[in-house]
């Protein structure tokens, strides 16, 4: 990965927003086998990012939300609730169901956001989307 800049090497807020705009732009489509897949040593899939036959998917989207802090670059994380039905205190981006309402995976986002940090929409540039997925319920 010769585009990645070593934990130790310092950059400037102009090079990282560069850097990071040149990493989400679309691109040749990946095949879905090559996206987020675990494999064993042996090269084989350890898990699948497909829906199993007859699965109705729950559409979701969330959001790295990246803003300096002096020279670093940090990205928020929420604590679920402990009164949440499902996933009761673990750590997470912020985001959540696309609803009815929302125009698309980005407008989810941003509203997700603002309901869990309070950070107005307008306020973010969205530099790009990554690719869905799916992640099979816990």
């Amino acid at each position: 990965m010769e585009d990645c800049v070593p934990v130790d090497d310092r950059v400037s807020q102009a090079e990282w927003r560069s850097r990071v705009r040149a990493a989400v732009q679309p691109g040749p489509p990946v095949p879905r086998d090559d996206l987020l897949l675990v494999r064993d040593d042996a090269g084989q899939l350890m898990r699948r990012f497909d829906p199993p036959p007859g699965a109705v998917p729950r559409l979701g989207a969330v959001l790295v939300l990246l803003y300096p802090d002096g020279n670093d670059l940090r990205f928020p994380l929420t604590v679920r609730s402990d009164k949440l039905p499902s996933h009761r205190g673990e750590v997470s981006l912020p985001g959540g169901a696309i609803d009815p309402e929302d125009a698309g995976v980005e407008d989810a986002a941003l509203r997700e956001c603002y309901e869990e940090l309070g950070v107005d929409p307008v306020d973010i540039q969205v530099w790009g989307i990554l690719s869905s997925f799916y992640i099979q319920p816990s």
